[in-house]
């Protein structure tokens, strides 16, 4: 795993934490993991209507320790457009 700053409303961050101390979760660490899994897996349904490409993006998501690296020589908004005028 990588670590990246972010910045956080007070009021996120007490949102977070109110989850923390209740103890959905055990951490703010696992707390903002877990929002950040889920809008990303929500995210991408919402993208792509494709329901085989949706299966495939959950299981990336689902894989722990591995990277996934794309080899283009486009950019990924060039590659992104492409993939929604084909659908």
């Amino acid at each position: 795993m990588s670590v990246i700053p972010i910045k956080l409303s007070k009021k996120e961050i007490a949102l977070i934490d109110y989850l923390v101390k209740t103890g959905f979760f055990k951490s703010r660490n696992e707390a903002i993991r877990y929002m950040i899994k889920r809008g990303l897996q929500e995210l991408f349904s919402e993208l792509f209507v494709s329901s085989e490409l949706d299966d495939i993006v959950k299981e990336l998501l689902e894989i722990e320790g591995d990277i996934l690296i794309i080899e283009s020589e486009k950019t990924a908004a060039e590659l992104v457009r492409e993939e929604r005028e084909r659908i």
